[in-house]
């Protein structure tokens, strides 16, 4: 029986910086999944390119909330310490009867947005 109803954006950070191997971002995404289910997998489809090259990081689970699933995404890009992410959050639920229902949270159609600060 599918369970993921909705996803709440709770937060998000992007933190630039340099180390031995250049420049990096490190992007946290922290968000619920209503309602607790079994079989959800969830995560961002993110770029730092304005969608040339989308990508995908799963999140992990972190702990349930009353009704609700608590997760974060953590994405490392290198190459610059100010990059530019652009993201939506997604949930499969995989306790679809002959599907496996995804639901997405895009922000209301506007994407999120955030500028990695040093």
């Amino acid at each position: 029986m599918r369970t993921a109803t909705q996803i709440d954006f709770v937060g998000h950070t992007a933190i630039g910086d340099v180390n031995e191997g250049g420049p990096f971002t490190e992007l946290t995404v922290d968000f619920k999944v209503q309602s607790k289910g079994p079989a959800h997998v969830a995560g961002i489809i993110y770029t730092v390119d304005f969608w040339v090259t989308p990508r995908k990081a799963l999140a992990t689970f972190q702990r349930f909330d009353g009704d609700s699933e608590v997760w974060q995404a953590h994405v490392t890009v290198g190459g610059s310490d100010a990059a530019s992410y652009e993201y939506v959050i997604f949930c499969k639920d995989f306790r679809g009867i002959d599907d496996v229902p995804q639901i997405f949270n895009t922000n209301g159609g506007e994407t999120f947005r955030i500028q990695a600060s040093l």
